[in-house]
């Protein structure tokens, strides 16, 4: 699909124009199976045009996987190998390359009013320098972050409890910038790169009052 972002001001005026792409496969999960898998592959092209006294201009390909694959047992316990990564390439105005690549063994278990999903994420970011010809030189220092999800049906269709503590690292590519800005520009050398989330913990309670009302605390 295409997306495309046009912006004037009394210096320049800007044109952005991506175009989207994406593939998925999974394995039919509505009925029992002692396997699972499942795939999504993405790909955007974008082009950024300033047309001011200086023109600017930018170039973003961004590609991405996500997977998973992993055995079920019976009485709903199964494990579960996600991974997967993403990568950006920047030329003409920005000339570097990020990627970061990841891996998520866990254990599922569904059981009676519990489910368990008991992981540990493992990531890893690779950076190239502003000068292309550089090698690819570790963009994070830590490298594992826990991902674990608990929920409990107190009262069934009325009342869940849940709690999880994640973390992980997070891409900042051009592309996602502007989703949230759309007047970022491309001189803001500082908002492309990572964020790192050590940890995050959450605690709440969620349920359905009626047919009409739900809520999440």
């Amino acid at each position: 699909n295409y997306y495309g972002l046009a912006g004037k001001n009394n210096e320049r005026t800007r044109c952005y124009d991506a175009l989207d792409a994406s593939l998925a496969v999974m394995s039919n999960t509505d009925i029992e199976t002692s396997f699972v898998y499942g795939a999504e592959l993405r790909y955007r092209f974008a082009e950024d045009k300033y047309r001011s006294a200086s023109d600017l201009y930018l170039v973003e390909n961004l590609a991405g996987v996500d997977a998973f694959v992993g055995p079920v047992f019976k009485n709903g316990h199964k494990v579960v190998f996600d991974f997967g990564g993403e990568m950006a390439s920047y030329r003409s105005f920005r000339n570097f390359t990020a990627g970061k690549f990841y891996v998520t063994p866990h254990y599922v278990l569904r059981k009676g009013r519990w489910f368990v999903d008991a992981g540990v994420r493992v990531d890893m970011v690779l950076t190239s320098s502003r000068n292309p010809g550089n090698m690819f030189s570790a963009g994070s220092q830590q490298y594992a972050y826990p991902d674990v999800k608990i929920s409990f049906a107190a009262i069934r269709d009325a009342m869940n409890i849940y709690t999880a503590v994640t973390g992980g690292t997070k891409m900042n590519t051009y592309a996602s910038v502007l989703a949230d800005d759309h007047y970022a520009d491309m001189t803001y050398d500082h908002v492309i790169g990572t964020d790192v989330e050590r940890v995050c913990a959450e605690l709440g309670f969620k349920g359905r009052i009626s047919r009409r009302f739900s809520y999440d605390l």
